[in-house]
């Protein structure tokens, strides 16, 4: 009768241990993290929880093995991770399981804030943007033990993470040591100097501020509004599109805008009344062009990190040294280019920028080729994108690992342990009574 209940203990054990806990995405609100001396801002990050199968069932400090850091690029913020984060849960062809994809917002974008100290949004830098990163890669494990063992940047995060890991370098560390990741991965990411980048030199030709005026402004989800991010004095919509549709135009369609924020403090952006025309149910591809429809929904962006990637005048392109990441021993470097990319460019332009960063053996290149392979190929077509890495033998996340059973395993042991145990005594009676 003993061994019955016993039985029947276990057993119910096992079923409390073996139900899956709840999981649902979820925000934190890292307060205060520097930019630079004195300067700060309150950084939101996003994290995606996959509800399925083992993550369900695993503690969170075991589910850091099963985790992806995620640094968006310009113009957009942490959401345009969501359908990439859906599709590596439902499968990851490219590696092992995915639990979480852990994304920041730069100061600015989606639910992080403004700069406070005296740093106006228009003078955010590339660097700034490097200490932000990496503060809250450092807040993340030490007050809240995540501690992600893979990290993913696209277009100009690409090229915020080369300044990290030239700042590190400069400290006679790396990435890889200074995080324990061991797969980091470039997606179309914007290229540091002195790597040559041709395909943007018409804007450095062209070298006015117009070109920055540009990309400062953003529409609002519902198309109602326009947020811009610093005044600009009169402009109508005919302005806007015109300036949409030619970029770098060389015969100046905006010469009126005043476009210096570096002298126009930004205490909450400009909203406009909505346009009188449909501007929403315009293509995409008449409003932006080519250019432009590979981007979603784009967020406002400091004309300073703007200006800084092609090296528009006063701004310099950031610098990295050779090799910055052929010295990595603990992770896997990865850099992932678009066949018909409209910002970036060719992809030899990224292969050159590859070889410049790398020449070790924990590393790989890959194209994806195909109408679907533009710039945010990921947001847009995240299962063709998987596909494109597993063609490309990129892997995003290691084999799935778990530092330590999960509470299903611990039943599942607990329960033959004490079978064996029930099974002994068992047989110990026989042999007591015979």
């Amino acid at each position: 009768m003993r061994i019955v209940k016993i039985l029947i203990t276990v057993i119910f054990a096992y079923g409390l241990l073996s139900s899956p806990n709840a999981h649902a995405d979820f925000n934190l609100t890292l307060q205060n993290i520097e930019l630079e001396p004195g300067i700060t801002a309150d950084i939101n990050i996003t994290v995606f929880e996959n509800e399925n199968g083992p993550c369900n069932e695993i503690s969170p400090t075991a589910m850091n093995a099963n985790s992806i850091f995620a640094v968006h690029g310009i113009l957009t913020s942490s959401f345009v991770w969501g359908p990439l984060a859906e599709s590596l849960f439902i499968n990851n062809p490219t590696g092992g399981i995915v639990c979480r994809v852990i994304a920041i917002d730069l100061p600015g974008h989606g639910d992080s804030g403004l700069p406070e100290g005296g740093l106006l949004f228009g003078q955010i830098s590339n660097d700034n943007y490097a200490n932000v990163v990496l503060n809250s890669l450092r807040r993340l494990a030490d007050v809240h033990n995540i501690r992600p063992i893979s990290y993913m940047a696209h277009s100009n995060g690409g090229l915020v993470t080369q300044i990290i890991q030239q700042k590190l370098s400069d400290l006679g560390t790396t990435m890889d040591n200074e995080f324990a990741l061991e797969k980091i991965t470039f997606i179309a990411p914007a290229i540091s100097a002195p790597v040559p980048w041709p395909f943007l030199q018409p804007l450095v030709d062209l070298d006015e501020l117009e070109v920055g005026c540009f990309f400062n402004f953003a529409f609002s989800p519902d198309c109602s509004t326009i947020d811009l991010v610093a005044p600009f004095g009169d402009i109508t919509w005919e302005d806007i599109i015109a300036v949409a549709n030619s970029p770098i135009n060389p015969n100046g369609l905006i010469p009126s805008f005043d476009c210096n924020p570096l002298t126009v403090p930004i205490g909450a952006p400009v909203i406009l009344p909505a346009p009188p025309m449909g501007l929403c149910d315009i293509p995409p591809a008449d409003v932006f062009g080519d250019f432009g429809s590979q981007f979603p929904f784009p967020d406002p962006e400091p004309l300073k990190v703007l200006r800084e990637g092609p090296g528009l005048a006063p701004q310099e392109r950031p610098v990295t040294s050779s090799n910055i990441f052929g010295g990595i021993s603990e992770a896997t470097f990865q850099l992932v280019a678009f066949s018909t990319d409209d910002f970036i460019g060719p992809p030899d332009q990224l292969e050159a920028l590859f070889a410049h960063l790398t020449t070790g053996e924990n590393s790989a290149f890959t194209t994806i080729g195909g109408p679907l392979a533009n710039h945010a190929m990921f947001f847009f077509t995240p299962e063709a994108f998987l596909d494109g890495l597993v063609a490309g033998n990129i892997c995003l996340i290691p084999v799935f690992i778990r530092p330590i059973p999960t509470l299903s395993e611990w039943g599942l042991i607990a329960m033959v342990g004490l079978l064996g145990i029930a099974g002994l005594i068992a047989i110990r009676r026989r042999y007591t009574t015979a």
